[in-house]
């Protein structure tokens, strides 16, 4: 299992990134990482991850895709509200 949910939303800056890495014994991890503020207050962040690694072992493989919602909201000074939604 791999736990993507560490990733929290920002309000105060915008930003993409894009990883890629490959393996000795075969295969590859992608994922796609976007943070986008909505307002002073408010923003929202989405991770995309595939994976699909050949494993040491003859005919074993690892497959994940996961993707990962999450909105973080500063309604008050002192207080923060977020959430996040997982799927993989």
């Amino acid at each position: 299992t791999i736990n993507i949910s560490s990733k929290r939303a920002r309000t105060d800056k915008r930003f993409t990134e894009v990883h890629l890495r490959t393996r000795d014994f075969g295969g590859y991890r992608i994922g796609l990482d976007h943070n986008q503020p909505l307002a002073d207050n408010l923003g929202v962040r989405f991770v995309l991850l595939r994976q699909d690694f050949d494993d040491y072992l003859d005919r074993t493989k690892t497959l994940v895709d996961n993707a990962l919602l999450t909105a973080e909201w500063r309604p008050f000074e002192g207080t923060t509200l977020w959430g996040e939604m997982e799927y993989g």
